[in-house]
């Protein structure tokens, strides 16, 4: 399971990449204000039809879950709530 963060200069991830970071969980990051990183992020957006930043996604060989800014779900605390309810941990699920 592989989170992939889609930003800019004006977005404000770094609380979540340090939450990933902690939780021992998997993630790439796209910068939009980086020309070479652009591009990947352009496609991990439009596979989600995301068009502001920040944007989240899930993937587990397919698309788990996404979480857009348009809809305000960009924050930690959604994130993390959503790791939680899934028992999501080291990038796996883990089944009660």
């Amino acid at each position: 399971m592989v989170f992939h963060i889609v930003y800019d200069k004006k977005s404000t991830v770094s609380d979540i990449i340090n939450y990933l970071t902690d939780k021992g969980l998997e993630y790439i990051t796209y910068d939009n204000d980086n020309y070479k990183q652009l591009k990947k992020g352009r496609l991990v957006k439009s596979h989600c039809a995301a068009r502001l930043n920040p944007f989240v996604a899930v993937f587990d060989n397919k698309l788990i879950k996404a979480f857009y800014t348009e809809a305000k779900e960009v924050n930690l605390y959604n994130i993390e709530r959503w790791i939680n309810e899934n028992n999501i941990k080291n990038g796996n699920t883990e089944n009660q």
